[in-house]
């Protein structure tokens, strides 16, 4: 344990000043043991904070909370959309569609289906 945690300490990306935990182990028997006993009892969301910290214990890898800023690794970090930019050209043009077909903005899904069908119904209509 100490040499992993002496090469975890010398290649983390976490400064030492917010290294507050040592990586524990955990065997491989003990890891499927636990695991084999717990899973069928708890839903993923009530476990999987504690399932992450032993595979971190059975791997020794540092945990989550041995950055306390959460900057490097955390969970249920939050991220930015990536393609915010993207998300906005696309609302622009959905109000631009509306306006080209008359329709007030903002429709819902199925409301948006429903008029192009009906339209598409009329123009089938006229080419009979």
């Amino acid at each position: 344990m100490e040499l992993r945690l002496l090469l975890w300490e010398a290649t983390s990306p976490v400064s030492p000043a917010r290294r507050l935990y040592a990586v524990p182990q955990m065997q491989p028997q003990d890891f499927a043991a636990k695991w084999r006993e717990l899973a069928p009892k708890l839903s993923e969301r009530a476990a999987y904070q504690e399932h992450w910290h032993d595979l971190c214990a059975l791997l020794g890898e540092p945990r989550p909370s041995s950055d306390l800023t959460g900057e490097a690794y955390a969970f249920e970090k939050h991220v930015k959309k990536a393609g915010s930019a993207l998300v906005t050209a696309h609302t622009h043009l959905d109000h631009a569609v509306a306006a080209a077909y008359g329709w007030e903005w903002p429709l819902t899904e199925d409301e948006v289906l429903a008029r192009l069908l009906a339209l598409n119904l009329e123009r089938a209509a006229v080419v009979k």
